[in-house]
């Protein structure tokens, strides 16, 4: 019989049901007193687990077995690590998505928030266009991608996210046996755009290291690939460095009105990102618009029409204002001003009522919040790539500002990566 106080230990072996899933994907299940988190689980299952650890109430535990399977279950779990979400179907992901960004809103804001449904184009695999491979240290040139539990970096022959194309890249890559020297050959990035272009770049910590030529003649054997590039990467905590070098043809992709590099910044699913900035342009209320963090100008040149009066981009990174310079000039884009530098520092009371951020995952910086406040904008768009970074400033922009709508944004299908749209008005 279970007792109420029960304190669970690591390596008992017990049945739960789930009743949840958390942000990374993770089945919760409650025992007594005790909330249980582990992989490979849906809700509804009835399940035999072994905990793993313990801390307080809160405990990690393994499936052992399935007692009851959920009917929403297509699969086992994959042991990469981004496929936290594949073997549920794909309209519990867009639920999961969906309730996940509401509880977490309401939880901190303490009020009801509207939550649309999940945006979607029913498109789940093959959609990246960008896609970066882990060179393994061995000898001979092998490209993997990490796993999940235990973490460890494992050959991949081919990847579901990945397009066609890129899985038959990386087969002929791993089936050549070009030696190398895997101490200073790192990463290999494929970047594709809609018309079935690819740009490679080798990433390395210097400029040349043994098995470069031949991975270069296997590559330029691809009509597909119309550029390859070297990317010099100062160490391991970053996949990319600043200095890049072209190898063969192309050092940029056309995509549309857009140009890309191996540096710039782009989403990596388009028809989801052109849903995305199709609803911004539906909730704009404003002739005058900032786009803060623009990067190429991705946003901002995707709003432009007869009615825009202007458009300022605020921009820190060398590459992606070349690139948006580069667009203006090319299109005559005579109502956009770009500034160079942080948003937090540039921006200021400029003849705007809109204003668009897109940060990174660590979201709004405190000083660029003061300034929305100070400023007192009459509609903010955010579009971030992290639920919980969001959910603290708009906590913070709660003093003035009221949520109208919140978009989850699935861009990344079978994974927990979370894309939310808001907009939000001035009180």
């Amino acid at each position: 019989m279970r007792g109420m106080n029960m304190k669970l230990t690591v390596g008992k072996i017990i049945e739960v049901e789930i009743m949840d899933l958390d942000y990374r994907g993770y089945g919760v299940a409650k025992y007594n007193d005790n909330i249980i988190f582990m992989p490979n689980a849906l809700v509804g299952e009835k399940v035999e687990i072994k905990i793993n650890k313990v801390k307080k109430n809160i405990c990690e535990a393994t499936v052992l077995k399935r007692i009851e399977t959920s009917l929403f279950r297509t699969k086992e779990q994959a042991h990469l690590g981004s496929l936290y979400l594949e073997h549920g179907t794909f309209l519990q992901q867009l639920q999961w998505q969906k309730e996940l960004t509401k509880k977490t809103l309401e939880k901190v804001l303490k009020k009801e928030i509207n939550v649309l449904d999940t945006v979607t184009d029913y498109n789940e695999y093959h959609y990246r266009n960008k896609v970066v491979f882990h060179v393994l240290e061995q000898s001979t040139l092998t490209l993997g991608l990490y796993q999940n539990e235990p973490i460890k970096l494992i050959k991949v022959n081919d990847f579901s996210l990945a397009t066609p194309f890129v899985n038959e890249m990386i087969k002929k890559i791993n089936d050549a046996q070009i030696e190398i020297d895997e101490k200073k050959f790192k990463h290999i990035v494929f970047k594709n755009n809609q018309n079935n272009e690819y740009m490679v770049t080798l990433v390395s910590y210097e400029k040349y290291f043994k098995g470069l030529e031949s991975l270069i003649d296997l590559l330029k054997q691809q009509p597909e690939i119309i550029g390859i590039t070297l990317n010099i990467k100062p160490n391991d905590y970053v996949i990319l460095g600043s200095k890049s070098y072209a190898l063969y043809q192309e050092n940029m992709l056309k995509e549309k009105q857009f140009y890309l590099t191996d540096q710039t910044f782009f989403q990596v699913n388009y028809p989801v990102m052109e849903k995305t900035y199709e609803l911004i342009k539906e909730n704009v209320k404003s002739t005058h618009i900032i786009d803060a963090y623009s990067g190429i100008g991705s946003i901002g040149f995707s709003l432009i029409n007869d009615q825009t009066k202007e458009i300022i981009m605020i921009e820190s990174h060398d590459e992606n204002i070349k690139i948006a310079e580069k667009i203006k000039e090319e299109n005559n884009y005579q109502q956009v001003t770009i500034y160079q530098g942080k948003a937090e520092d540039i921006l200021k009371k400029f003849p705007a009522q809109t204003l668009i951020v897109d940060p990174p995952r660590q979201g709004l910086m405190k000083q660029m919040v003061e300034k929305m406040l100070k400023y007192q904008y009459e509609q903010v768009i955010y579009l971030s790539c992290s639920l919980q970074t969001l959910t603290r400033d708009l906590k913070l922009l709660d003093e003035i500002y009221d949520i109208e709508k919140v978009y989850p944004i699935k861009m990344f299908p079978q994974t927990t990566s979370i894309e939310t749209l808001v907009i939000i008005k001035r009180r």
